[in-house]
């Protein structure tokens, strides 16, 4: 709602009084619109409505070392030394869809290792992350939040069908919280999931030993 200090009261002109708290209002008002962006500032148009800039006002914070382009584009920007970059796998609820997937964060690291770190993987994230054009074989660490499906929904994929494409050069190491006695724990949880993928372990197992023919 619009505030104007020239309004009249009654058919008679406003006194100072209730000008200066009129003009008080309109400042009030005008202040709040900049805090909260609701003057004439609009976010950028969504994706499926032809949108291709971040859903964001501030796309770059702080004093970038580089410049970055306005959109992502998997496997054209290489990852600097010493950069970290996240991306958002799943932000969804615990039902997926087809658009959204569970919750699931992926943090890139500029070390001389160009460690992958997962914090959390809930279902649909493995498809996300197959998108971004990285490899498989260096997604092996995993901080688990809490041991609800929708976090941890697809470790049993990347654990065993993963192994299947490429992702067996070692184990996943996986961390999460313990419990108040040990079968509500995170050590539990993963032996659990060893034990349901016993027979696709040694069923993928030729006589050599490993996951592939002698």
């Amino acid at each position: 709602m619009a505030i104007d200090a020239g309004l009249t009261a009654g058919g008679r002109s406003l006194t100072g009084k209730e000008r200066k708290m009129m003009s008080g209002m309109k400042n009030a008002q005008q202040k709040e619109n900049e805090m909260t962006n609701s003057g004439s500032m609009s976010l950028p148009a969504l994706a499926h409505e032809g949108g291709t800039k971040a859903m964001t006002l501030t796309p770059v914070v702080g004093r970038p070392r580089q410049k970055y382009a306005e959109v992502f584009i998997p496997g054209e920007e290489a990852l600097a030394d010493g950069e970290l970059r996240i991306t958002v796998l799943g932000s969804g609820n615990p039902w997926p869809t087809r658009g959204q997937s569970s919750a699931g964060i992926l943090v890139e690291i500029g070390n001389p290792e160009r460690d992958l770190l997962l914090f959390d993987l809930g279902t649909g994230c493995l498809a996300n992350y197959a998108s971004l054009k990285l490899p498989v074989n260096t997604l092996d660490k995993l901080f688990i939040s809490h041991l609800h499906a929708d976090h941890m929904g697809d470790l049993l994929t990347l654990s065993g069908s993963l192994a299947k494409v490429g992702r067996a050069d070692g184990p996943i190491k996986v961390w999460g919280p313990s419990g108040e006695v040990p079968r509500l724990g995170t050590r539990h949880f993963v032996e659990a999931i060893e034990e349901a993928l016993a027979w696709g372990t040694t069923a993928g197992i030729g006589p050599c030993g490993k996951w592939r023919t002698c």
